[in-house]
């Protein structure tokens, strides 16, 4: 738009769902009504960084359990505050912990039609949920808000969330 009309430039990044690919997008004219654009495909840079992302929440998270060990209360309390780093819109990110009848939350988080959840079990029953949302809609539309990588970070954190409750009361039971 405006680069076309005045001139000017502009650098953007855009991902084309019918291609399946990000680009950054450079936009440049030097006088009114000419312009050029360089299209920069950057989708291995982008997947790199949400690999990192998730990776980065896993570490965390095992970073969490040795520190705190028998601290269920406090494992959660914690994961809640970096787990929507770990999604491809953290900014627009939110997530919950349901647990019997505790609910930890980050702040402003609401259910949404934008939201992927995985059970949390004690003994093959559920007792909670780990949930994670988007408050407002993403920037692209595609059949799938959430990465296949994001869901297996989720539903690795929610077994390991299982686990350790599973340990804590048992630990409990036997003291």
């Amino acid at each position: 738009g405006s680069v076309a009309l005045n001139g000017g430039t502009k650098k953007f990044e855009h991902y084309f769902a019918s291609l399946g690919r990000y680009f950054e997008i450079f936009v440049y004219g030097k006088k009114k009504k000419h312009f050029s654009v360089i299209f920069h495909d950057i989708t291995d840079k982008k997947e790199k960084e949400e690999r990192s992302k998730e990776l980065n929440s896993l570490y965390n998270f095992s970073l969490l359990l040795n520190k705190e060990k028998n601290d269920l209360e406090k494992i959660i309390e914690e994961t809640i505050k970096f787990l929507p780093s770990s999604f491809r819109y953290p900014e627009n990110a939110c997530a919950c912990i349901a647990l019997k009848d505790r609910q930890y939350k980050t702040k402003k988080c609401q259910p949404t039609f934008c939201s992927i959840s995985f059970p949390l079990e004690l003994h093959d029953k559920q007792i909670g949920m780990i949930k994670v949302c988007y408050l407002k809609q993403p920037p692209f539309q595609e059949e799938d808000y959430f990465l296949n990588e994001e869901k297996l970070v989720l539903k690795a954190l929610a077994r390991h969330i299982n686990h350790i409750s599973n340990e804590i009361k048992l630990k409990k039971r036997y003291r």
